[in-house]
């Protein structure tokens, strides 16, 4: 049985959680003593991953469609009777530079605007519409109800050649971390934002395996990819200091990309 953490008794709601880093804290946190987690994703969840069926629930939808939002916070509320935390891990990429100049093809408009619409206003929705569920909560002896924590990229810092489109959706991630955090403190609930470097998920999975290489000897210490479970412990971690607060960290490894 695991020793108990502020994550014992908690209630997560994520989004993304059908794989990935989504996934990998949804089970870390069922592992850790938390009393429920919602998965929320366009995917359908394996279900079979999860041992206590009675601490979990997912529902199919878009982080974008604000109806489908709407309801699963509701009905994770209902299941759980309150909602801790929310941990916004959906999203997607594309590669492609700004112009081929060898096909005469500029970058897709609409994969551009699919990028930025899953990731910034698919986070933005999720954020504006769980607030009133986490203020529900009791505030404890900080006056703290719970914590929204946002998942951007290390390429909104220092994006590639073809991550125009990936790298202009993390950086308003971050760009939006610490007026939340601002419009949000007074009613005792933090904000933060991890940017995660390149990390063993479906989202990178359709790179060559000669790339990945590349990326985990590019890696300083340790030299590999990231894992989810990596990712699943900072968020723990940030759950457990109620001193982060509007902020962002970087989990990479240490690696920063070049030309």
């Amino acid at each position: 049985m695991a020793a108990a953490t502020a994550t014992t008794g908690m209630v997560s709601f994520i989004t993304g959680a059908a794989s990935g880093l989504g996934k990998g804290t949804l089970l870390h946190l069922l592992r850790n003593g938390a009393r429920g987690v919602y998965c929320y994703d366009m995917q359908p969840f394996p279900v079979d991953s999860v041992n206590d069926k009675n601490k979990f629930m997912y529902r199919q939808g878009d982080v974008r469609d604000e109806q489908s939002t709407q309801d699963a916070l509701e009905e994770c509320f209902k299941k759980f009777g309150r909602i801790d935390n929310v941990i916004n891990c959906a999203g997607v990429s594309v590669a492609f530079r700004i112009f081929n100049f060898r096909r005469d093809k500029p970058h897709s408009l609409k994969d551009f605007q699919q990028v930025i619409d899953i990731n910034v206003t698919g986070t933005f929705n999720v954020v504006r519409l769980a607030c009133p569920f986490i203020f529900k909560n009791d505030p404890n002896k900080d006056g703290q109800r719970g914590v929204i924590i946002n998942t951007s990229a290390t390429a909104g810092f220092d994006g590639q050649i073809g991550q125009a489109a990936y790298s202009a959706s993390a950086g308003a991630i971050n760009s939006m971390t610490l007026p939340l955090a601002r419009d949000l403190g007074s009613s005792g609930i933090r904000v933060m934002t991890i940017a995660v470097g390149y990390f063993n998920t479906p989202l990178i999975s359709y790179l060559p395996e000669n790339i990945q290489e590349f990326l985990r000897l590019s890696t300083l210490c340790p030299r590999r990819l990231g894992e989810p479970e990596d990712y699943a412990k900072l968020v723990q971690a940030i759950i457990e200091n109620a001193y982060l607060n509007g902020s962002i960290i970087r989990l990479d490894g240490g690696m920063r990309a070049l030309v």
